[in-house]
């Protein structure tokens, strides 16, 4: 088990040395490669990096309350054109769970999950790493490329 200070050096490192592995990827005006994640241009849909003991994922979330299921029904409509980029390996799922501060809420979800890894054990970095950059690259892609359709579908 880990104290609370070796957890923390532990995490910064992992995502120290998956930012210098990230900082190789050019974009197409030729800078570093910055990831979306929270800056999709959509209020309530954010692209994910998520780390847990046993497993990670790459997720786009859905969760804005008012336009979730519509937004989720739009992005679902142009699924066969979305799996032309990221595959059939990834998950959907209009009714995913998650808890906060002790309430359950309903978000929705396309997620792609390996497990039996964790960012505990050092021999599974670049495994987790390969991973978070091949999907979240797909991710990113096949968001862009429905992108404004979806902004003026939900105005």
């Amino acid at each position: 088990m880990y104290s609370k200070e070796e957890t923390q050096r532990l995490k910064k490192e992992f995502w120290d040395i998956f930012s210098s592995k990230t900082g190789k990827i050019k974009e197409e005006s030729g800078s570093k490669k910055r990831w979306m994640l929270g800056k999709t241009g959509i209020k309530g849909i954010s692209l994910k990096f998520v780390v847990d003991k046993r497993f990670v994922e790459v997720a786009l979330e859905v969760s804005n309350k008012q336009k979730r299921e519509r937004i989720f029904e739009i992005i679902s409509s142009y699924r066969a054109v979305i799996e032309e980029t990221l595959g059939d390996d990834f998950v959907w799922d209009n009714d995913y769970k998650v808890v906060i501060d002790g309430g359950e809420f309903a978000i929705s979800r396309i997620y792609i999950k390996l497990e039996g890894v964790s960012y505990f054990n050092k021999s599974d970095w670049n495994n987790i790493h390969s991973f978070f950059i091949t999907n979240m690259l797909k991710l990113e892609s096949a968001y862009k490329d429905v992108y404004d359709i979806l902004k003026e579908a939900i105005k």
